[in-house]
């Protein structure tokens, strides 16, 4: 999920509502974990990051492993990291 947010931001140089929808459809059909959220993390706007700019997604949730039953009794947090350069050219 991670990896195809950072290749949809480098193509459109930032998020933006096609970033949104993306997301929506890539953490749709989880089940079995808490709501998955994302973060970019750049220099500046992150709607708008210029061409050669780094940036950063990190896209993370918890789940829970249970040995009795539904009862959750252990959390463990699942963080999926990427990275990409910006290709997009702001004027």
């Amino acid at each position: 999920m991670a990896d195809q947010l950072v290749k949809q931001i480098q193509l459109n140089g930032g998020v933006n509502n096609d970033t949104d929808a993306l997301f929506a459809y890539l953490s749709g059909n989880t089940t079995g974990t808490d709501p998955i959220t994302y973060h970019v993390n750049c220099s500046g706007n992150s709607s708008r990051i210029q061409i050669g700019t780094p940036f950063y997604v990190s896209a993370t949730t918890r789940c829970y492993i249970s040995s009795i039953g539904n009862v959750n009794l252990f959390p463990i947090t699942i963080n999926a990291q990427g990275a990409g350069v910006s290709e997009h050219y702001w004027k």
